[in-house]
């Protein structure tokens, strides 16, 4: 009787130990910013980075938006960052497209998110990118960024909402990274 009361408490242990191991696991696989509703932009509201300015948690480069109209793409990872532009955007992350170019950035303040902005106009489409499945565009937010730097890197903040989920936020340092894309 003592030896069975031995056993499963040991067994309630170790399933606990397991637990509690593996629950870090699973936020490592949530796309950066994910279920921080309610919360500030200090440490840990955003994914990686979160603090602010400081350690490249992302990289920007120029694409070619709907009309063939320039437009700047900004990916937010918790992984590393690409040397280059990868042929795909990593999983998971949050990708921004702001449609406009990166010489009028810094014109413009805070740049509205909206789930239509996929077909073009003034404002920015935000992608949650799981690690399994399609990424979802944002229903609204929005994106600010507050420096560009000499070597072409991007600071700034999102916020956005999307679909059956919380508000997400978080501050970026964007590495530039050329594209070779020419559009217009």
């Amino acid at each position: 009787m003592k030896c069975a009361n031995v056993v499963r408490q040991l067994s309630f242990v170790l399933i606990a130990v397991i637990l509690l191991a593996a629950a870090p696991l699973g936020l490592a696989q949530q796309p950066p910013g994910r279920g921080n509703a309610g919360r500030g932009l200090g440490p840990g509201a955003g994914g990686p980075g979160a603090a602010g300015p400081g350690p490249v948690n992302a990289y920007a480069y120029a694409e070619c938006g709907p009309a063939n109209l320039p437009a700047v793409h900004l990916v937010v990872v918790t992984g590393p960052v690409p040397a280059t532009v990868p042929a795909s955007t990593p999983q998971p992350s949050v990708k921004l497209v702001l449609n406009t170019s990166v010489d009028r950035l810094s014109e413009l303040q805070s740049i509205t998110v909206s789930a239509d902005a996929g077909k073009g106009g003034p404002n920015a489409l935000a992608l949650s990118c799981p690690v399994v499945g399609e990424c979802v565009a944002a229903l609204s937010g929005t994106i600010a960024i507050q420096r560009r730097a000499e070597d072409g890197a991007l600071t700034g903040t999102y916020q956005a909402t999307w679909p059956g989920a919380p508000q997400r936020m978080g501050r970026f340092t964007a590495a530039w990274r050329e594209s070779g894309k020419k559009c217009g």
